[in-house]
């Protein structure tokens, strides 16, 4: 069963302008959509055969409250959701405007159902303890999907040949931290200088096979989230004159606004089990 619905713009893309256009690494996709775009069923006749997996947050964040939340813009409300993307190694070989890297990507949109936890976190590189600022731990409820090819998918892999049953309640953890050394490398100087003092990293915790064949849940900063200032009661999205979003810098003490994440590194499927997730 496929649950899926969708949600108009809005104009919401206008505000995002300021982080559109900036030269990034190649694996990172800059985006201005929402939720719930319904996906068509490729005319191609081969299986969707992703090889990697990634996640993304975006939502409001309230540190003090220690709460992820629903954000507005204008006059709309939107719920927070996470962006499961499943990616081809193709992907990589197109940019961000290509048509045809359509064709090597699914993107499930799932809302988070969590309670704050302390996760276990580690660097991606480094493999040294890191201490979140906050964290959630939970399942993922797939509501919709974002691309050509999410009926595709091999049926003796994924039931019903698409990623639904494989990811709807998955077991799901997120933190956040200051950004790490690695993720600022990633981005380079000319991010950073313009948007450095909105980035945190954010940790995300899955269930990972290990050598002994249980299961590891260690968050990991597998995408860069930049945090941008709203109204504290009404969650209401500030823009600046030119309509841009306005940032909201990480070192405060307590931080509170909306969160728009993007993929820094993707996990191999080879080292998943993906009836375990």
């Amino acid at each position: 069963m496929t649950r899926l619905f969708r949600i108009p713009l809005h104009g919401l893309c206008v505000v995002i302008v300021c982080f559109i256009g900036c030269t990034v690494a190649s694996d990172v996709t800059i985006e201005t959509d929402l939720p719930g775009t319904d996906h068509e069923t490729s005319p191609d006749s081969t299986y969707f055969e992703p090889q990697f997996i990634g996640f993304a947050y975006m939502g409001g964040w309230d540190e003090y409250a220690d709460e992820l939340t629903e954000w507005g813009y204008g006059t709309d409300i939107y719920p927070p959701y996470v962006k499961v993307r499943l990616i081809t190694e193709s992907y990589f070989d197109y940019a961000s405007d290509d048509p045809q890297r359509e064709r090597e990507y699914c993107e499930v949109r799932a809302e988070f159902d969590y309670n704050p936890e302390e996760l276990l976190a580690r660097g991606h590189k480094s493999d040294l303890p890191i201490e979140l600022r906050a964290g959630y731990e939970g399942q993922l409820s797939v509501y919709g999907y974002d691309g050509l090819r999410c009926g595709d998918f091999d049926p003796a892999i994924w039931d019903n040949g698409e990623p639904f049953v494989a990811i709807d309640g998955m077991r799901f953890g997120i933190g956040f931290s200051s950004l790490s050394q690695d993720h600022a490398d990633f981005w380079g100087s000319e991010i950073l200088s313009q948007y450095g003092d909105y980035m945190l990293s954010s940790y995300v915790a899955i269930n990972r096979p290990n050598e002994t064949e249980s299961l590891d849940f260690i968050a990991r900063d597998w995408s860069t989230s930049l945090l941008w200032q709203w109204d504290t009661q009404t969650h209401e999205v500030y823009t600046n004159n030119d309509n841009a979003l306005i940032g909201q810098d990480t070192s405060d003490p307590f931080l509170s606004g909306w969160i728009t994440s993007y993929f820094v590194h993707y996990i191999d499927l080879v080292d998943l089990d993906i009836d375990r997730l």
